[in-house]
């Protein structure tokens, strides 16, 4: 009997990839495209009623792949190694968004941190704060995760980002947070903590090349809306 089923199994995920192959991936329904996603991290069982089962539960494959790896274990069949797949899914496409658009690793306009910032919160569901420290021709050193809080608020210290802006060697820094569920207009603390960060930076002789807000898929700037 176990055969059988796997036999069945191996049969369907064979003429799942023939649909996606022949009809293009984008024209698959939603639990379909995510139950081809996860033979490759589910060998064995019935990945079409475990895919049924996160899309119903999470309202479709968006929220699926917004949800934390905990809520995803609750679903039956959906073990460790299944759920941090699934999470780390919208990370996945920033890396390959930044490696395409910005391979030679560099932010040469207000234009190019715009699109850079916004790659960084793909499916984030809590707010969270980055800094992505810069050369003095713009190349990007890196970028630190600063802080992560709830859905509407997260705590950062102009010190703390000062400190790492000088491990880093930065000469100028970029800095950027989310919105949650809200949009990209900043707000009277955003602004506020813009200012704190930027005295920071001034005191160690590195430049604050822009505060940036996203939400909903769109960025802005700071400097722009204050200025």
């Amino acid at each position: 009997m176990e055969n059988k089923m796997k036999g069945l199994h191996d049969n369907h995920r064979q003429r799942i990839d023939m649909k996606a192959e022949s009809s293009g991936l984008e024209n698959l329904p939603e639990h379909e495209v995510l139950e081809q996603l996860l033979f490759a991290v589910i060998p064995r069982g019935n990945t079409n009623e475990i895919a049924r089962k996160l899309c119903l539960e999470f309202g479709g494959i968006g929220n699926v792949l917004k949800a934390d790896i905990d809520e995803l274990r609750k679903i039956d069949g959906v073990g460790y190694r299944a759920a941090v797949f699934i999470h780390n899914l919208p990370d996945v496409l920033g890396i390959v968004e930044r490696s395409l658009k910005f391979s030679e690793n560099k932010i040469a306009s207000r234009k190019d941190a715009l699109e850079y910032v916004k790659t960084l919160f793909y499916g984030k569901v809590t707010e969270q704060f980055y800094m992505i420290s810069l050369t003095s021709t713009g190349g990007i050193i890196k970028f630190n995760k600063m802080g992560e809080g709830t859905t509407d608020e997260v705590k950062v210290y102009a010190r703390n980002v000062a400190a790492r802006a000088l491990r880093n060697g930065a000469h100028s820094v970029i800095i950027a947070h989310n919105h949650p569920g809200g949009t990209a207009s900043p707000s009277l603390s955003d602004r506020a903590c813009t200012e704190a960060i930027e005295r920071a930076l001034e005191a160690i002789g590195v430049k604050l090349y822009d505060s940036i807000v996203v939400a909903g898929g769109e960025a802005m700037s700071i400097f722009e809306y204050m200025f």
